[in-house]
């Protein structure tokens, strides 16, 4: 497909995952909140995000890891809530919690295909969420917003990049099943995408106010704007991305970021930097300029 016609695809991804699903007042969703970037270079695949985890009714943690590795070549990631909580006044009454549907899974399979451990993981954070509901026939919410993603990215045999994508989402009639929308797409050399809370990142890669005029300026968002205005995006490197990625993560974590957007306060650090190397694979970053 042409850039354009992607650009629009990965933008429908990223708008439905910025507006929290609302749960009814028994259901909520937990440890919440999230901000992960996805870079790609003729030979990486970088990751970032912060380690924020926010539910209803507690104070803000950080610490939250959100980024895994799959096997040698892939990474799979949680963007939203991560948890379903089914409430009696303030007691947790039941909870389903999707990431150790992922961890357990990948402690079994030790050198998984990328596609695989997608659709593994997906369907039984899926059968998690339908079970859910059966036990729960009031779990409704709004159908137009997902609660919860999981994604996978990384390299297959003699294929390009590939990123994969469950949203999922409750239903809006008592006793409806809920609902999950998928795509798989390939992450074409030049690209970044903010997942999230992504109001601030977008506005650095694509606004043209004076918000954040000196993040703007600064080295890593100026050499990607220049790239993206010249159409050269596929010439930007490792290290160009993971800057850019810790330029988005340090402005929303900012306390100027909280009157652009209130709710930036679900992104807190310390922050994490990976790389998918298409020859190495999997690397943690623990430092980036």
């Amino acid at each position: 497909m042409s850039l354009p016609q992607f650009r629009l695809r990965v933008l429908f991804w990223i708008a439905v995952n910025v507006i929290p699903c609302s749960l009814n007042a028994q259901t909520r969703e937990a440890n919440r909140g999230t901000l992960i970037l996805i870079g790609a270079t003729s030979s990486s695949i970088t990751l970032a995000s912060d380690s924020a985890s926010f539910g209803e009714g507690k104070a803000i943690a950080n610490g939250a890891q959100k980024i895994f590795p799959v096997g040698t070549f892939g990474a799979c990631i949680f963007v939203g809530s991560t948890k379903l909580q089914y409430l009696s006044g303030s007691k947790v009454m039941d909870e389903v919690s999707f990431i150790p549907f992922a961890t357990e899974w990948l402690k079994q399979h030790r050198s998984p295909a990328v596609r695989d451990a997608y659709n593994s993981v997906r369907e039984s954070i899926f059968a998690s969420i339908h079970a859910f509901q059966k036990r729960h026939l009031d779990f409704v919410g709004d159908p137009n917003h997902t609660f919860a993603s999981f994604g996978c990215v990384g390299y297959e045999i003699s294929t390009s990049p590939l990123m994969f994508s469950s949203d999922y989402y409750a239903p809006d009639v008592r006793g409806a099943a809920p609902r999950v929308s998928k795509i798989e797409i390939a992450l074409r050399p030049g690209i970044f995408i903010p997942l999230g809370r992504d109001k601030v990142s977008l506005e650095l890669l694509e606004g043209n106010s004076r918000e954040f005029l000196s993040e703007k300026l600064g080295q890593a968002v100026a050499k990607y704007m220049l790239a993206r205005k010249s159409g050269t995006r596929n010439l930007l490197t490792t290290d160009d991305f993971l800057g850019l990625s810790k330029a988005c993560l340090l402005t929303t974590e900012s306390p100027m970021a909280r009157q652009f957007d209130s709710q930036t306060f679900q992104v807190l650090p310390p922050n994490r930097f990976a790389v998918i190397d298409a020859k190495s694979g999997f690397r943690w970053v623990h430092s980036v300029d």
